[in-house]
């Protein structure tokens, strides 16, 4: 190649992918079925996110403790910690938050009315119209 292109290096090529992380949206995506979770994250790295993926329990609380998150997508129907309880402590230790929750259930009653909510099964473009409305950031 002529000298005075120059080729990326390792480091510039690392540095590139460091800032790309950080523009990325970080989704902690939490569902206790291991295909429903492992599809959705699949979906969601599709769609550029940053996924984090979660059984849901305890856990949850320790994930959201130890890293900042931009937008939670939880199941409502799940052992331990139900996504209901998951909407009501994120208002009071993470408020501002966006919550979507997802349940191949009817509409929870008990979730507070703005709450977004996507019935399994859904497509992409559902996901990521709900996305889009929470975090106003333009997708594919």
């Amino acid at each position: 190649s002529p000298p005075h292109i120059r080729r990326p290096t390792l480091a510039h090529a690392l540095l590139e992918f460091q800032v790309k992380r950080c523009l990325l949206m970080h989704i902690l995506l939490i569902d206790d079925d291991d295909s429903v979770r492992t599809c959705l994250q699949v979906m969601l790295q599709y769609l550029d996110y940053e996924c984090v993926a979660s059984a849901g329990g305890e856990e949850v609380f320790q994930l959201m403790q130890a890293q900042p998150f931009d937008l939670v997508l939880t199941d409502v129907d799940m052992p331990f910690v139900t996504g209901i309880e998951i909407v009501t402590r994120c208002a009071v230790y993470h408020p501002g938050l966006p919550i979507i929750v997802m349940s191949g259930g009817s509409v929870p009653t008990a979730l507070p009315p703005d709450t977004p909510f996507l019935a399994k099964p859904f497509a992409l473009a559902d996901l990521t119209r709900v996305v889009n409305k929470l975090t106003k950031l333009p997708r594919r």
